[in-house]
């Protein structure tokens, strides 16, 4: 029970942390990324880390724990014995970590190109009527033929390799009881060992071993999942946190001052150049200017809306941007 409480609070955190973000987000932002590819990430794809949260700890303490206590046991029992059990585990390893990066690899391209299709799932519904306007149903089938098929690829590619790690862990867990036996069957022969005591806690040590194999695939996956969200809301623009909390009275004291001010937007448009005025407040003024002037992001830039690619915003000798967004 608590450790699928202690899942659904990580989960609600995380979820909240993510929402946090978003709302953080520089405005220019939004124009790149659709609302369903944020949707998505926030529910579909923070759902599975929420299923590993619990586990995260509790498995590998659990059956390590049953791991290093049997080890130990047929250790003192005799050490070849201990050995024999123990021989291919360093060679799982060396080797799994190294299968399993590949397998990371197409698990990352998989979640983009799910989200790619997302995304043009989305702009087919919103731009329906273009499309049939312009009677471009077989381009879009195409183009939606050839994301399906990417994902066909890449999925088959993580079955190959998924399975061939199961197929290794399975030959070496198979394998290590011949030598097991092969060692401890001698050692018996040669009146240099009781079995039985051994024998009995090995057969119970590859079940801890498998579920350690199992939650480092796993974690994996969970890893590819948690590193494909922290970095679409791990912007380097994102707005401080501080920024956000309401002051009990917030208020703009005069002088405005704006210090060569300038904005330059997603696509290297210098939209905003080298502004300057002063004004005082409380005080009235008129942008005026054609519409792509950029007398409304100037107005965006003194309201906190958009933040200034370079130049200088003040109220009354304080720096704007060490104001919250208030």
């Amino acid at each position: 029970v608590y450790v699928g409480v202690m899942s659904e609070r990580l989960l609600r955190r995380l979820r909240y942390n993510l929402f946090e973000r978003v709302l953080r987000f520089p405005l220019p932002h939004f124009r790149k990324t659709s609302q369903g590819e944020i949707v998505s990430m926030i529910t579909a794809e923070a759902e599975p880390l929420g299923g590993f949260f619990g586990e995260a700890f509790s498995l590998p303490l659990y059956q390590g724990g049953i791991l290093v206590t049997i080890s130990a046991f047929i250790f003192i029992q005799d050490p070849l014995m201990g050995l024999a059990s123990i021989a291919f585990y360093p060679l799982q390893g060396y080797l799994i970590p190294k299968l399993q990066k590949r397998v990371n690899l197409l698990g990352k391209q998989r979640v983009q190109n799910v989200r790619r299709m997302s995304e043009h799932i989305g702009e087919a519904v919103g731009g329906a009527t273009d499309i049939r306007a312009n009677e471009t149903h077989g381009f879009e089938l195409t183009h939606f033929t050839q994301r399906l098929g990417r994902i066909f690829e890449i999925r088959k590619e993580i079955y190959f390799r998924k399975f061939f790690i199961k197929f290794l862990n399975n030959f070496i867990a198979q394998i290590t009881p011949f030598f097991f036996y092969s060692i401890g069957g001698y050692l018996v022969i040669i009146g240099d060992l009781s079995f039985g005591a051994a024998l009995a806690a090995y057969k119970d040590m590859s079940a801890p071993w498998k579920e350690l194999l199992a939650y480092y695939q796993r974690l994996a996956d969970a890893r590819i999942k948690y590193d494909q969200l922290h970095e679409q809301f791990e912007l380097p623009d994102l707005s401080s946190e501080h920024q956000l909390t309401v002051p009990l009275s917030p208020r703009l004291n005069g002088p405005l001052d704006v210090t060569a001010l300038s904005w330059i937007d997603d696509d290297g448009t210098r939209v905003v150049e080298n502004v300057s005025f002063n004004m005082p407040l409380p005080g009235t003024a008129l942008l005026t200017g054609s519409a792509d002037s950029g007398k409304s992001q100037v107005a965006r830039l003194l309201a906190r809306i958009l933040d200034p690619t370079s130049g200088r915003i003040q109220f009354n000798d304080i720096d704007a941007t060490n104001l919250p967004a208030a």
